[in-house]
């Protein structure tokens, strides 16, 4: 009996404490208690304060702040990151994806190459056709314009370019 108080007044009660004293962070203490040869608790779950300063002396050990313990999580996922990126990058140069300005840039052209050709059917080629119609001929004339305009499109020389750049690039 009397040797279970001697440990009792010898150890430190509880982690928090045994923290406070090693001056670390309860995780730095739980990383060295999964090393070999870290002391273990007394019977009663104290601890030797005595040990733990010689372990930690022994080994050289510093205190792990909060952030060094998940560098390695952070540093993981930043090379998730890049190599996201980096497929990103090869697979543009692969011609897999296009980039977003090239897409941008060639819708804006075909949105005003649309317009002009709209204005162009609606304003210039159809007024002569339509005078003299009557409504439902006028109706249906602007369709054969617009499907005119569409169809122009449609056979455009860009998609035609942009295909042989394409299969170039693989």
């Amino acid at each position: 009996m009397a040797a279970k108080r001697k440990s009792k007044r010898a150890g430190i009660p509880t982690i928090v404490e045994l923290c406070k004293q090693l001056d670390c962070s309860r995780a730095s203490l739980y990383v060295w208690t999964k090393m070999d040869g870290a002391p273990e608790p007394y019977s009663d779950g104290s601890h030797n304060l005595k040990a733990w300063q010689g372990f930690i002396e022994s080994r050289g050990l510093k205190p792990v702040e909060g952030d060094e313990l998940n560098r390695g999580r952070l540093q993981a996922e930043n090379l998730q990151r890049k190599n996201a990126l980096l497929e990103i990058e090869i697979d543009e140069k692969l011609g897999r994806l296009i980039p977003v300005a090239e897409v941008e840039t060639e819708v804006t052209r075909m949105v005003h190459q649309f317009k002009g050709m709209i204005y162009t059917k609606l304003e210039n080629e159809l007024p002569p056709i339509l005078e003299g119609l009557k409504a439902a001929e006028i109706q249906i004339k602007q369709r054969e314009a617009v499907a005119a305009a569409f169809a122009i499109l449609e056979e455009d020389q860009w998609r035609e370019v942009r295909l042989k750049e394409s299969h170039a690039a693989q």
